[in-house]
C-alpha cells in the first residue's frame, strides 16, 4: 500500500504542477467525505464523492489494497465543486475494495475505502456461516461483488442447525447447486436460488411445518398447483395456497400439465432433497 502511495505522489507531481500548493493540514481542507458503494453497474459510469473543500485541480485515484505490483488507477474528473467531485469509475476496477486517494499538486490524502457490493444479507447467522467459509466476503450486511465467483465443494452449501430465519442475499452466491438447510426456521427460499438447485434438503423448516399443519396430501396438492404456474416456486406461495384453501379447488393436477414445464418437483423435493 505504501508503495502505491509513493507512486501516486510522483505522478501527482508530474501531471499536476499547475495546481496551487495550498498551506493546508494533512486533510488538505477536505472534510465530511461520504463514499458511495460500487456495484457492477458502476463500472464505466460516473460516481460522485460528497464532501467539503474540494478544488478544481483535485484528482482522485484508486489504490489496490492487496499490495503487490498493481498500479494505482487515476480516474477521469468530470466535475468539481466545493461540496463534491464527480469522476468516471474505471471499467477495469473490478476488485472488491480500493483505497481512494485525493491528489492535489504535490500532496495527497487517503479519503477512505470504496467497496464494491452486490446486495445485502440481513440474517446475521447466515452471514456468520458464510463468513466461516469466505472471511472477507461481507462488509457489515453488504455482500462483496466476489460472492458470485466463490465456489463450494461439490457445489454444496450446508447451513443446517444455524438458527437461520432468512436466506435473503443467498441468490448472489451463484455457484450453489445443492443446498442443505435442515433445522432452521426458514419460510422462503429465494426464487433465483431455487432455480439453480439440483438438490435441496430442507427437513424441519418452514415447509415441513406446513406438512405438520395441513397434512401431506394437501401440501402435495399445493406444490403441484404452484408448479403448474411457476418454474421458480416459493414457500410463501405454497403457504398462501394452503391458507386460502386454493389447493382444495383443484385436488389433482394433470400430470401432463405439470410436465409441460419440465418440472416434477413436489413436496418431497423440498422435504428430502429432490426426486431420488
Amino acid at each position: 500500500m505504501k508503495t502505491h502511495f509513493y507512486i501516486l505522489l510522483m505522478l501527482g507531481m508530474v501531471f499536476l504542477l499547475g495546481c496551487e500548493d495550498e498551506k493546508l493540514g494533512t486533510d488538505l481542507g477536505v472534510t465530511n467525505v461520504v463514499l458511495p458503494d460500487i456495484s457492477e453497474e458502476s463500472l464505466g459510469t460516473e460516481i460522485t464523492i460528497q464532501g467539503n473543500g474540494f478544488i478544481d485541480c483535485d484528482v482522485l485515484a484508486l489504490s489496490p489494497l492487496s499490495g503487490g505490483t498493481e498500479q494505482p488507477i487515476y480516474m477521469e474528473t468530470r466535475e468539481v465543486a466545493s461540496d463534491h467531485i464527480t469522476v468516471l469509475y474505471p471499467s477495469t476496477a473490478t476488485k472488491d475494495s480500493y483505497g481512494l486517494v485525493l491528489v492535489r499538486g504535490s500532496k495527497m490524502r487517503t479519503l477512505g475505502v470504496i467497496n464494491s457490493t452486490v446486495g445485502v444479507m440481513p440474517d446475521e447467522n447466515l452471514r456468520n456461516a458464510l463468513s466461516a467459509l469466505f472471511p472477507d466476503i461481507f462488509k457489515g450486511e453488504k455482500i462483496s461483488s466476489s460472492a458470485k465467483y466463490v465456489t463450494f465443494t461439490d457445489g454444496t452449501l450446508n447451513i443446517s442447525d444455524k438458527n437461520i430465519t432468512s436466506l435473503e442475499g443467498l441468490e448472489h452466491f451463484s455457484n450453489i447447486r445443492k443446498l442443505v438447510c435442515n433445522n432452521n426456521d426458514i419460510s422462503e427460499i429465494p426464487a433465483e436460488v431455487l432455480s439453480r438447485l439440483s438438490e435441496l434438503t430442507a427437513q424441519n423448516t418452514g415447509l415441513t411445518k406446513l406438512e405438520q399443519r395441513y397434512g401431506k396430501q394437501r401440501l402435495e396438492a399445493a406444490c403441484g398447483k404452484t408448479l403448474a404456474y411457476s418454474t421458480t416456486p416459493s414457500l410463501r406461495t405454497i403457504a398462501s395456497i394452503l391458507k386460502n384453501d386454493l389447493d382444495k379447488a383443484e385436488s389433482q393436477l394433470s400430470q401432463s400439465k405439470a410436465n409441460s414445464y419440465g418440472i416434477t418437483r413436489g413436496a418431497a423435493y423440498f422435504r428430502k432433497g429432490g426426486d431420488r
